[in-house]
């Protein structure tokens, strides 16, 4: 498992591969459609590995970025 920095780095990466590219408003926006009600400052926080995410939460994120929990989770660099 890596750390929150570490998942929040896979994450920045995940949303700028979105086609078009989101921004942290944006994936607010798309999170809170799918059922999780978070701001743009919480994404930021998600980002700098400074929020923690329960499953539900990881599972969420990764659905409306197009991939996985465990891209997201993995070491080797995000392969998108």
């Amino acid at each position: 498992m890596t750390s929150n920095k570490s998942f929040g780095l896979k994450v920045v990466e995940a949303r700028k591969l979105v086609t078009p590219p989101l921004s942290q408003r944006k994936l607010a926006k798309r999170l809170k459609d799918n059922g999780l009600n978070v701001t743009p400052a919480e994404v930021a926080e998600i980002e700098a590995g400074k929020r923690f995410l329960n499953c539900f939460q990881a599972s969420v994120l990764a659905s409306v970025l197009n991939t996985t929990v465990f891209e997201l989770n993995s070491l080797p660099p995000f392969s998108g």
